[in-house]
């Protein structure tokens, strides 16, 4: 049975928040996930296990099956010193405080146990991997200035510049088990949790990770939740507008089509409309594309952040193939498109005499949009929240 025990000083743990949370710390950068810290954790071990299912049958002595047929249980044990309400309320517990709603207000702390605000969340798990403390500000230096709640916090605001070096161990869709408070004359009030979680990954750095998320239906990890756009062309071109010298249509089959409009050089394109995508934000696109076999001049289909910023040649080698593609960004302008790209072509591969074969198509096309998480930095508070803080304790 795997056991791990944390190790004090380079170890620490977070949770993750739905992405429409609010918090009375920073819960967010553009494009980014911030992680949450839970305080003063004292104790945190997980344990895996997984029991062979054994059956017999009639007229045998030995088993017939031998084998894992359910997925391994995992659980996470926590506990921590009591710390006002900070840690419950970033587990989603309710705690009544100047930011809960009138609705929320008088909820026992555990009434909403169930609900998708506690339930869920992923636990993350952050080891230095060059045995040096998490904490490494020179103890005659202050922490980091708190930044007051608000928007527009950038990544370099938050962030830990030493999480590159970390390692990170999540544990997926947790949900809470037990919550037990014990106090005691002369002893400081500790909380005990228990968590089990759905699945385990594994990071070898703490930057550049994207929130992962659990595909329950296919059983896949994956770093996109929410699709922002997927593709229906039964029926129209689903709001792509041709450009320059380039026509689309839809096929009796649901495909997206751009042929040339006539034979005069110049640039073959299709875009969608302006406010498709957020500047700041980070996308992920999937899709299939085809050039037809016969295709004279077109070498692969290009796509462009708005249409100053390549995002990549996609669908080269051999024609009259669907092939998939996939390209991760961060938005730069809010909106995409698509080029017929010719290898050698002035304009970069985008300007030539198309002929009347040239044509290419597109199909299932997804846009989704991705956050990368955030280990955040070890903040002093200067002040905040005087009713369940202390002026000197950190803040994420």
């Amino acid at each position: 049975m795997p056991h791990n025990r944390i190790i004090h000083n380079l170890q620490e743990v977070f949770i993750g928040s739905p992405s429409d949370e609010t918090d009375l710390a920073i819960t967010g950068a553009e494009g980014y996930h911030v992680l949450q810290r839970l305080e003063r954790v004292q104790n945190v071990d997980y344990d895996i296990t997984s029991e062979p299912r054994k059956d017999s049958v009639l007229g045998k002595t030995h088993h017939v099956i031998d084998s894992h047929f359910d997925p391994p249980e995992i659980t996470i044990n926590m506990s921590y010193y009591s710390y006002g309400v900070n840690n419950e309320l970033r587990m989603g517990l309710n705690t009544d405080n100047e930011q809960t709603s009138n609705a929320e207000i008088g909820k026992s702390l555990l009434e909403d146990i169930g609900l998708d605000k506690v339930e869920g969340r992923n636990l993350y798990l952050v080891i230095n991997n060059d045995t040096k403390e998490l904490h490494r500000n020179d103890p005659e230096d202050e922490y980091p200035a708190i930044l007051l709640s608000g928007s527009g916090f950038q990544q370099s605001d938050v962030v830990d510049p030493y999480s590159r070096d970390y390692s990170v161990v999540v544990f997926q869709n947790c949900h809470l088990n037990s919550y037990d408070t014990q106090a005691a004359v002369g002893g400081i009030s500790t909380v005990r949790t228990s968590f089990s979680a759905q699945n385990i990954v594994a990071y070898s750095s703490g930057s550049g990770i994207n929130i992962p998320y659990l595909d329950l239906k296919k059983g896949e990890v994956t770093d996109t939740v929410d699709d922002i756009y997927t593709s229906d062309f039964s029926a129209d071109v689903d709001g792509w507008i041709e450009k320059s010298l380039g026509d689309l249509y839809i096929t009796h089959d649901g495909k997206l089509l751009l042929q040339p409009l006539g034979t005069a050089v110049g640039v073959h394109y299709a875009k969608r409309e302006d406010g498709f995508t957020t500047v700041g934000k980070k996308y992920k696109l999937t899709g299939e594309g085809y050039i037809k076999a016969s295709a004279p001049n077109v070498d692969h289909i290009r796509f462009y952040d708005g249409v100053d910023y390549l995002l990549g040649d996609f669908v080269g080698g051999t024609k009259g193939t669907w092939q998939s593609f996939s390209v991760e960004w961060t938005a730069q302008r809010d909106y995409i498109s698509f080029y017929m790209q010719k290898d050698g072509a002035a304009g970069n591969g985008t300007e030539f005499a198309a002929g009347a074969g040239d044509i290419i198509y597109l199909r299932n096309i997804v846009v989704t949009e991705v956050k990368e998480l955030i280990i955040p930095n070890y903040f002093k508070r200067d002040s905040f929240c005087r009713d369940f803080f202390d002026a000197d304790d950190p803040l994420l």
